[in-house]
């Protein structure tokens, strides 16, 4: 565990950096991380499980994309994508600029950043609790949890587990080398009772378990406003190792158990390097632009007017095939340098096309 206390103007901000290796991976910048969902058991084999398991699988994977949508808003407001720099010892340097970008954010802004984190903090405490709990119901064929319970315990469904499963989740704990970003934020100085930022996490990931649950980072981050008067201290988590360890877990234990198509981050960031999509077939425009977490926002639709746009070189007859587009311009490639062409522009719609507009243009010399 890394720390650091900053006075950012009227506020203090403290910096937690817990991590898992020395070299603190940029990995969520390139993340792609929402799943395709894909229950295809069949009935005689859901049948054979206990009741829960499918509904508890749904609602794991639909905690944890929430959790992931909201977190980009989050690292994009506070450029929490950034690699770290290393020190001399190889070990992260504090990122000062998140302690930057915060202190520079306009009130309703961080009030977004913060709403928002708080959210992506509890979805994913609660994706990890039910996950926690049906590995007990796979491994075990029974529900840790009773009707009784008002609270969920991350280190009490861990605990729960028989000890081989515990160890695969030491193993994916242990192979993930990232970082996670706690952060304090104090209306005043803050209290000279107030928690030590020089504490450390125990390894292994149990003791981590128990730190965010006893710090309340999680699913129960909503409760992390605390202070009395006008003296008020936020904490706030921004996921990152943690978003890629349930990542893997759903990956390695769960899905496989179910038989259920789970896209993981690797998978996604193909996905996202592709880039956007522009296509055009003559009569429906297709566009595709990929978020930072694996989700595409996908348009079509049919233009009402497209232009239709022929060339030719000044003096000569012969006009150059139309060319239809629904776009507002368009560039012309090969041609002669230090000429003038003439460019013919007419609007087609279901009617037909309209009269042309004929305009001249020179090209630049070489």
């Amino acid at each position: 565990m890394f720390a650091s206390r900053y006075n950012c103007g009227g506020n203090t901000v403290l910096l937690r950096l817990a991590f898992g290796a020395y070299l603190i991976h940029s990995y969520l910048h390139s993340m792609k991380i929402l799943s395709t969902i894909n229950l295809s058991m069949s009935i005689s084999d859901i049948k054979k499980l206990h009741p829960h398991v499918p509904f508890l699988y749904k609602m794991t994977v639909s905690f944890f994309e929430m959790a992931k949508e909201n977190a980009e808003p989050v690292l994009q407001a506070i450029d929490g994508c950034r690699e770290s720099e290393i020190d001399a010892y190889g070990r992260p340097k504090a990122p000062n600029h998140v302690t930057d970008k915060i202190k520079d954010l306009p009130p309703t802004e961080m009030i977004n950043v913060v709403g928002t984190c708080l959210s992506a903090a509890t979805n994913l405490g609660l994706a990890y609790a039910h996950a926690l709990r049906l590995l007990n119901l796979l491994t075990q064929g029974k529900d840790v949890l009773s009707a009784e319970v008002t609270t969920l315990n991350l280190v009490k469904l861990f605990d729960a587990l028989p000890g081989y499963t515990q160890q695969k989740l030491h193993d994916i704990y242990d192979k993930v080398k990232m970082h996670d970003l706690e952060m304090e934020i104090a209306s005043k100085e803050f209290p000279a009772e107030h928690r030590d930022c020089g504490s450390e996490i125990d390894e292994g990931f149990r003791a981590t378990l128990a730190y965010w649950q006893s710090q309340k980072l999680l699913q129960d981050s909503h409760f992390s406003l605390f202070g009395q008067g006008d003296r008020t201290v936020l904490r706030l988590f921004v996921p990152f190792r943690s978003i890629v360890i349930l990542d893997k877990i759903v990956a390695e234990q769960l899905a496989p158990q179910l038989n259920a198509t789970y896209e993981t981050v690797d998978q996604r960031k193909v996905q996202y390097d592709k880039g956007p999509v522009l296509e055009w077939d003559a009569d429906m425009i297709h566009i595709a632009l990929p978020k930072r977490f694996g989700r595409t926002l996908d348009a079509r639709w049919k233009p009402d007017i497209t232009s239709v746009i022929r060339i030719k070189e000044s003096g000569t007859e012969m006009w150059s095939p139309g060319f239809e587009t629904p776009l507002n311009q368009c560039s012309f490639v090969d041609l002669k340098p230090d000429t003038e062409y003439e460019v013919k522009l007419t609007h087609k719609n279901e009617a037909g096309e309209s009269e042309p507009v004929i305009s001249s243009m020179r090209t630049r010399a070489e």
